[in-house]
């Protein structure tokens, strides 16, 4: 086979990636994509990332393995610009934990601005995680590993851990071996492993009917999210002047992948079940995205008492897009993921019977007669 020249070989490159491509600026090459925002609450933004890698083929070699990294952050919501901007490093008097913690915080904010919701998110994914580091201890990657050991390798815990603490450990300036120590330790864990429950329509409407007994703020939200298949904390931000239109849809101004529209989808059955326009009182509106679901996934345990929780209404609305001949691109738009997320989420958990429907319909229609009066 003849030796592949360098556009060649970043055409082949390119054609083999998802959600990014390397192309040429100048002399070097860079990462170019779709990418979340640096500041929390703006859209997705068209940019291009550098790689540091020369335009020939020994750094477009070097480019191709940072851009599939990349890439499978993006497929799978992982990406972080943690892991792409250069960290400040550590001061010398830093010697403890507690002092790595408080300079590793201060900057993560001089990264990006300030809100409640990005508060929340660095105290969950990071700050939750690095207090369980010895505070007075000086720093060592041997008490990080020790313990990353004590949690559940079969856990989503012990992922999240291991992450944290390896943007901690880049910060501090851990070498690459001992990076690589504690990547080795994220465990076994998968969100394919877990089996959820999708609700059936038939249950949601159950649960809508049993909502009347119940607070009409929160029965009004269960019926937005069993119509429109949003991200809980989605609602927040959701105007409704669309519902008027033909068909009817509501606009997100603001969530975790930016504004979008998202076109309602009831069920059959649900003959007297409609979306009603929602108007949220500012103590809901001023809570953080987390505070926010924290309080709705209490309600669907305590008050409301079913099985499952919030994010079930968005699973029985993506599966409602499937039995409905909704094409995968429009349904992973209205969704607000890629295509390749929403196959290889819900592909995974619905049952045999919506697969066993779909696969009579097309063969219904496959064998049906032709406009000729022929069959087949």
């Amino acid at each position: 086979m003849p030796k592949q020249s360098f556009d060649e070989l970043r055409s082949t490159i390119n054609r083999s990636l998802h959600q990014c491509d390397i192309i040429v600026v100048g002399q070097k090459l860079y990462i170019r994509g779709v990418f979340p925002a640096k500041t929390v609450g703006q859209p997705p933004k068209r940019t291009s990332i550098k790689t540091g890698c020369k335009a020939n083929l020994v750094g477009l070699k070097a480019a191709e393995l940072k851009a599939r990294q990349i890439d499978l952050d993006l497929m799978y919501d992982r990406f972080s610009w943690d892991n792409i901007l250069p960290a400040k490093a550590p001061q010398a008097s830093i010697q403890t934990f507690a002092q790595a913690i408080e300079a590793f915080q201060q900057h993560y904010w001089d990264c990006r601005t300030y809100t409640k919701d990005a508060e929340a998110t660095f105290n969950s994914n990071y700050l939750t995680y690095l207090r369980r580091l010895p505070q007075t201890d000086p720093l060592s990657v041997d008490l990080a590993i020790a313990i990353v050991r004590e949690v559940d390798p079969n856990k989503s815990t012990r992922k999240k851990i291991v992450d944290a603490f390896c943007h901690f450990g880049r910060f501090v300036g851990w070498s690459a071996d001992s990076l690589a120590r504690l990547r080795s330790l994220r465990g076994s864990y998968s969100n394919k492993q877990i089996v959820r429950y999708v609700p059936t329509d038939a249950e949601v409407y159950q649960a809508w009917q049993q909502s009347f007994e119940l607070d009409e703020l929160w029965r009004l939200i269960f019926q937005t999210l069993a119509y429109t298949g949003c991200r809980p904390h989605e609602i927040l931000n959701m105007q409704f002047e669309g519902l008027t239109e033909n068909p009817p849809y509501v606009f997100v101004s603001k969530g975790k992948t930016g504004k979008r529209q998202i076109f309602v989808l009831k069920a059959k059955s649900w003959q007297d079940m409609h979306l009603e326009p929602l108007s949220l009182p500012p103590k809901l509106k001023l809570l953080s995205y987390e505070a926010f679901n924290k309080k709705l996934t209490a309600w669907f345990r305590s008050k409301l008492k079913v099985n499952w929780p919030p994010y079930g209404l968005r699973h029985a609305y993506a599966r409602r897009c499937y039995e409905a001949g909704l094409d995968v691109f429009l349904a992973s738009k209205n969704m607000g993921h890629s295509e390749f997320i929403h196959r290889a989420t819900y592909s995974t958990f619905w049952e045999p019977d919506v697969f066993k429907t779909k696969f009579q319909q097309a063969t219904q229609a496959y064998y049906a007669v032709d406009s000729d009066g022929q069959g087949p």
